[in-house]
């Protein structure tokens, strides 16, 4: 029996610098199951002549579309999986995988996919400047992927994501009006209905450069700093909240009834500066540092999350 299908799903916008790259170290996975999938969201650089040179390729698809920004973009390509495929990766326009990408998120997936359990992959990257030089790995996250972390932090970046054919078809079952991204989106659904499994080996090498289009502050402190002048200045303010709501609007049914109080509990009893700091004391919620949830404490007292 071969090797299961993975369809990968990539989103271009004006990436014509590194498509190449990212595309060859794709194409020649140590994985043979693999079909790609792409879609270029209006772009005005040579994406597309670029990707018109890859079409004739065995299992390539490219679709070219107006410009809609890369969340809807990513929402459109998940509506066009092939219904026959067992897993799902996503990828950016300018990384490069390792060559055991895929064949290291199958086998850790498999296991969890014989069971019929919605389940998703992702990794830890390593960040690396425009010629690929390493700068550094994000790192081990602790604690691992939870439901009470998904709620309120996305610690699954979706160019690391694989998931599979059970966790897709509650992905693609309706997409959310509010949304932070689409990565964080699915790694909430996933953790909600099934399980999350994050790999600390790196799998790609994630550039860093000025033209992401999102990407990571230099250092941890620049991160954060950038996260909490977010929130001061009023940016986002209870978009968190927004998108929990639609998990619960869109998906509330399939949460057993642990993570279905951990979500009511959440988008209930802030109305008051009294119940806001008794949310704050006794939430399950959690991010990956202790300032970190420090602050995610003082955010929900403020009633800015």
């Amino acid at each position: 029996m071969g090797e299961k299908a993975v369809e990968v799903l990539l989103s271009t916008f004006n990436g014509a610098r590194y498509l190449h790259a990212l595309l060859t170290s794709v194409l020649e996975q140590e994985y043979g199951g693999l079909r790609f999938l792409i879609r270029d969201d209006g772009s005005t650089d040579g994406t597309p002549e670029l990707l018109a040179a890859y079409e004739s390729l065995p299992g390539v698809r490219v679709i070219y579309g107006e410009n809609i920004g890369v969340i809807r973009s990513f929402f459109t390509l998940l509506q066009e999986v092939d219904n026959n495929v067992a897993y799902v990766a996503l990828c950016d326009q300018d990384d490069v995988w390792k060559a055991d990408k895929i064949s290291r998120a199958v086998a850790t997936l498999e296991p969890l996919t014989g069971l019929n359990k919605p389940a998703l992959y992702c990794s830890d990257q390593m960040l690396v400047d425009d010629n690929l030089r390493p700068l550094r790995s994000y790192g081990r996250v602790l604690p691992r992927p939870s439901f009470e972390n998904a709620l309120v932090q996305n610690i699954a970046p979706g160019c690391t994501m694989v998931f599979n054919k059970q966790a897709h078809v509650h992905v693609a079952k309706e997409f959310p009006r509010r949304v932070r991204m689409h990565d964080w989106w699915i790694y909430q659904v996933v953790s909600g209905v099934g399980e999350v499994v994050y790999d600390d080996y790196p799998t790609i090498l994630y550039r860093q450069q000025v033209g992401n289009v999102v990407g990571s502050a230099a250092t941890p402190f620049g991160r954060w700093f950038r996260r909490l002048r977010r929130f001061a200045e009023g940016q986002d303010k209870h978009l968190i909240t927004e998108q929990a709501g639609e998990l619960l609007r869109i998906h509330g049914a399939s949460l057993d009834n642990r993570k279905s109080e951990i979500l009511a509990r959440f988008l209930s009893g802030r109305d008051t500066l009294a119940a806001r700091i008794h949310y704050a004391v006794t939430t399950e919620l959690r991010r990956q540092t202790f300032p970190e949830n420090a602050a995610l404490r003082l955010l929900i007292v403020l009633n800015r999350v």
